[in-house]
């Protein structure tokens, strides 16, 4: 259930990689400042098309919490769409080696939270946590601090994605079609 895959990745850069056929991709990021965070979280298909985007606010100690709040909100958010599977990436490499067990990553500071996510991944058919670097992670990153900015919950579906997200979403289609 809790597996990071290995991915490859043309010429050593990063690109945003499709989930399987039948599971969607929660790409989740973080935008923290002053005690104050936005949470993003983009849910994609097999073929990268936006399924829909929401972005919200919330007080938090830290980014660490921060990032940890964005994919337990994933889980949520997924579950209340009924997705049944579903891979969720993040650019916080700490949130996800603490999912996945790592001991070095143990961070107290999250520690009550990754227990919540692992507790909420029970709920899905399959879960897989990845970490990726943020240029593989754009679309959330931009609709969080477009979101950070606005200080108000949002979700969109792909027609409506601020254009800042919309140029990092398809920035990710374009690299896809030269994958394959």
């Amino acid at each position: 259930m809790y597996e990071e895959p290995s991915q490859s990745r043309g010429n050593g850069t990063f690109h945003w990689i499709p989930p399987s056929c039948d599971a969607v991709k929660l790409n989740v990021d973080a935008a923290w400042k002053n005690g104050n965070a936005t949470l993003a979280v983009v849910a994609r298909d097999s073929s990268g098309s936006v399924i829909k985007a929401w972005a919200r606010q919330l007080v938090t100690k830290g980014p660490a919490t921060a990032e940890a709040s964005a994919i337990k909100w994933a889980f949520v958010l997924a579950k209340q769409k009924s997705f049944l599977k579903v891979t969720v990436e993040s650019d916080a490499k700490f949130c996800i080696n603490a999912l996945l067990g790592v001991p070095d990553e143990a961070n107290w500071n999250i520690s009550t939270l990754c227990t919540d996510i692992q507790h909420l991944a029970l709920d899905f058919v399959n879960c897989v946590f990845v970490w990726t670097k943020r240029e593989a992670n754009m679309a959330a990153h931009e609709l969080a601090k477009f979101v950070f900015n606005q200080g108000l919950p949002f979700s969109c579906n792909q027609s409506t994605l601020p254009t800042s997200v919309m140029e990092a979403w398809q920035r990710d289609v374009i690299s896809l079609s030269l994958l394959i």
